[in-house]
This record gives C-alpha cells, structure tokens and sequence, in this order.
C-alpha cells in the first residue's frame, strides 16, 4: 500500500473507527478491541475514547443479553440446546462466585453471550448486574486497549517506523479475515 492510501484508511478509522468498535464490541469484540489499540499508537484514534467506546459497547451488549435472559431466557435456551449446557454450568458458578463471575464472564472465552443470559434467568438483581457490569466492562476495555496499543509499541521497536504503515495496514487485513472467520463459525454453529 501506497502512503496516500494508508492516510485515507487511517483517516476512515479516526472518523467512524469509535463507531464501529462499539458495535462490534456489543456481540464480542476483543480481537477488534486490540486492533483499535494498534490505532491508537498510529494516532488514527484516541485512547481514552477506544476505552469509552470499547466500554460502552461490551456494557450495552450485556446489559441487552441479561435483558434477554430476564425476559426470554428459558425460549432461548430451549431452541439452543449447546447454549442450554453451557448456561447450566455458568448457573453452577452464579451460585458459588456471582459478583467475580459479573465481573470477569467477558475474559472467559466463549461465555461472554451466554452468561448474561444465564444472569439474567438467575435471581441476580438488575442494579446489581449493572453496576458490576460497568465495572468489568470498564476493567475489559482498559485491559484489551492497552494490550493492542503494546503489540504496535512492540512491533514499531523491532522492524523500526518505515515499515510500521505495512504492519497496521497487515494486521488490519489478517483481523478483518479473523473476524469473518470467526462470523462464519458463530453462523454455521448456529445453523445446527
């Protein structure tokens, strides 16, 4: 890629990169949590802002999911038996660890949809849910921002500032096929 071209594409990013990590951040989100770090380091995007949009999204995400389950969880679970299994074991842990489980469920791969819900069916209170919600969700979105900011701080200090626009414009590329596969994978397993 040419440099005007690198310019323009990290001129779409600080203009509708907050936009786009808040939604992808309300379904899962980490992969795309970093890649805006690596933004951040390219001055494309702000961190304090990553922090709050990668927050916001991942805090409404879940708060829909615990509505969901609060409302419609049983149906749910009773059209998707992989989920109904996996919510039987969260519910096992709600018991035992409830206020670590609000708070950490997005670090746990695979049950950041289905442990909401699970919270949701359980008798977790809606306030409680909320603020712990907002705490892990802001604990995440630090977390994850800082991570992706440190992979470019890394990469920068090995190959040097000349070929650092072909890493973001190649990472981009490689998390934008990751998360195709992984949509692939999300659809297909829910097809069965």
């Amino acid at each position: 890629m040419d440099n005007q071209t690198l310019e323009y594409l990290n001129h779409l990013i600080s203009q509708y990169g907050y936009i786009i990590l808040i939604l992808f951040t309300f379904l899962e989100g980490e992969t795309i949590v970093i890649v805006a770090g690596v933004f951040v380091h390219s001055g494309a995007l702000k961190f304090p802002l990553v922090v709050i949009a990668s927050c916001l999204g991942a805090f409404i995400g879940d708060q829909f999911y615990f509505f969901l389950g609060r409302k419609y969880g049983t149906k749910i679970l009773n059209k998707k038996p992989n989920l109904a299994l996996k919510a039987q074991k969260i519910t096992n842990i709600i018991d035992r660890y409830e206020t670590l489980l609000i708070i950490s469920f997005r670090f746990l791969y695979g049950l950041r949809t289905v442990t909401p819900i699970a919270l949701g069916l359980s008798k977790v209170s809606y306030i409680k849910f909320l603020i712990l919600n907002l705490i892990g969700s802001i604990i995440w979105a630090l977390i994850f921002s800082y991570i992706g900011y440190l992979i470019a701080q890394s990469v920068i200090k090995l190959l040097g500032y000349v070929e650092y626009y072909q890493f973001i414009a190649s990472f981009f590329i490689i998390i934008f096929t990751i998360i195709l596969f992984v949509i692939y994978k999300v659809r297909k397993k829910s097809a069965k």
